[in-house]
């Protein structure tokens, strides 16, 4: 059983293993869900769907949803 310690500022480190067995990584953030009974769930929320606008490129050229569905059903089936 691995056993965290609440500092005086009120952090906590989770021990590394919990966090390699978890898929974190220094910076990575988390969310606490107290339950009913008491228990803490802690769930990775390493990236959210706002964090990603702007890291694509613009395309170069725009297409027509009719041509996507073409090149999804080329992939599909080539």
């Amino acid at each position: 059983m691995a056993v965290a310690r609440l500092s005086d500022g009120e952090d906590v480190t989770l021990p590394s293993d919990i966090g390699r067995r978890a898929g974190l990584k220094a910076g990575d953030r988390v969310e606490l869900v107290v339950r009913a009974d008491g228990t803490v769930l802690i769930v990775p929320r390493t990236v959210r769907a706002a964090d990603l606008y702007g890291i694509l490129p613009k395309p170069k050229k725009t297409v027509t949803l009719e041509e996507m569905e073409e090149g999804i059903i080329r992939g599909a089936t080539s």
